[in-house]
């Protein structure tokens, strides 16, 4: 995920925006808007006896939320050839990735 935020910072990102921030709650101690989001979807699947089609889902999910169709609606990248170029593989940092908490980028 770093490697891809590093990334779209530098290539896609306006150039108004110099730093990103990418925070890693601790498990089981946050509660963030998507948690209720969440429970609002399951709530829905639960009142459901079964789902038969996929579009079904897709509904229920577009009751709570905008729902975006891969390559339609969003754009695929390379991004594992991309980070080769962009940065060096996380074991040669000078710091434990899995440690951090919180990581902070900013462009040149």
């Amino acid at each position: 995920m770093a490697t891809m935020c590093i990334k779209w910072l530098s290539d896609k990102a306006r150039r108004c925006i110099e730093n990103l921030e990418v925070t890693f709650p601790i498990a089981g101690h946050s509660f963030i808007p998507p948690d209720r989001l969440f429970a609002r979807i399951e709530k829905a699947i639960k009142k459901k006896d079964t789902i038969i089609a996929p579009h079904d889902f897709v509904e229920m999910l577009r009751e709570d939320g905008t729902v975006l169709v891969l390559v339609r609606d969003v754009e695929v990248f390379e991004w594992k050839k991309d980070a080769q170029n962009a940065i060096k593989p996380p074991a040669q940092w000078h710091f434990r990735f899995n440690m951090c908490k919180r990581i902070l980028l900013r462009t040149n």
